[in-house]
Parts: structure tokens; sequence; C-alpha cells
């Protein structure tokens, strides 16, 4: 059964915030204090990695509002 979207954010505000897996990536404080925001696609983007093992080609699109 996938993970829930509750199941997802309490994994996320378990992590310290200042912590990254690697130098070049967000720390999970970024995700805590926009969780409202981008939650959605967060929980959608780690089902995915974890039913499949790759990241959605949508997480590297940056949508620019001019």
């Amino acid at each position: 059964m996938p993970f829930s979207d509750e199941e997802i954010k309490y994994a996320i505000f378990q992590m310290h915030p200042t912590k990254a897996p690697r130098s070049d990536r967000m720390i999970p404080g970024f995700y805590q204090k926009h969780y409202e925001t981008v939650g959605h696609d967060i929980c959608e983007e780690v089902r995915y990695l974890l039913s499949f093992g790759s990241m959605l080609r949508k997480v590297n699109f940056i949508r620019h509002s001019y």
C-alpha cells in the first residue's frame, strides 16, 4: 500500500531542518517551512520514487511567472 500524505509529512518533519543528503540538495527545513505550498508535490514525488526508483521528470521543471 502506498504511503499516505500524513506518513510522508511526518517523516519530513522528523528530519533535522539543516541536514542535507549532499551539499547540493535542498535541506529539509525548506520543505518544512513551505509544506503548505509544496507538500502535495513532495508526497507525489516520494511515492513515485519509492515505486519506480526514479524521480518524476517534472521535478526539474521551473515555472517562471514574469
